[in-house]
């Protein structure tokens, strides 16, 4: 409708600390708005901020800096805002779902996902698979992060206890007696 372009422009970026301080700061506010959106509390509210600033800012420092590929960089920055939940919720009488959520719903690709909603309607497949693989990935990396933050810090979940579920043989053996 409007005839949009969905390719990257080149401009001016920031370098240095002042980029590090507008991406945690950016990194906040995105996330202070999902948990707002997800009806948290205020407290709750700058907590999952606080998390999302830390863990987001880092995931790019990682991919920028240190050149991690970004998958990794992603289930990293996942690990840590779960493990950042973690610390926080057992501190506060808060949920860890409102405090993670938020933090990881900062890091899915939107962009990609418009590109690639863009290009299957220009019949451009292979770029569409691409953009829809990144987004793919990206989801992947996001859950398996906060699962092995889950692991890290509640040993109950990271065993499944054994419990004897009764089978139908056990209760016709309680009818027969």
């Amino acid at each position: 409708l409007f005839d949009w372009q969905v390719e990257a422009t080149d401009a001016a970026v920031p370098t240095g600390w002042v980029l590090h301080v507008l991406r945690a700061l950016c990194s906040f506010v995105a996330a202070y708005g999902f948990a707002m959106l997800f009806n948290a509390g205020a407290k709750a509210s700058v907590l999952a901020a606080l998390v999302g600033a830390l863990a987001n800012t880092g995931r790019l420092v990682l991919i920028d800096e240190f050149h991690v590929p970004w998958q990794l960089a992603v289930g990293l920055a996942a690990v840590i805002i779960g493990v950042l939940a973690q610390l926080f919720v057992s501190r506060a009488s808060l949920s860890r779902v409102a405090l993670s959520v938020p933090a990881v719903v900062i890091m899915i690709p939107g962009v990609p996902l418009y590109r690639a909603l863009t290009n299957l309607n220009n019949q451009q497949i292979d770029d569409a698979l691409s953009a829809l693989f990144t987004v793919l990935f990206t989801i992947v990396a996001i859950g398996m992060g906060l699962a092995l933050s889950r692991m890290l810090t509640d040993k109950n979940w990271l065993m499944e206890s054994q419990e004897r579920v009764p089978n139908l043989w056990d209760y016709e053996k309680e009818e027969d007696a």
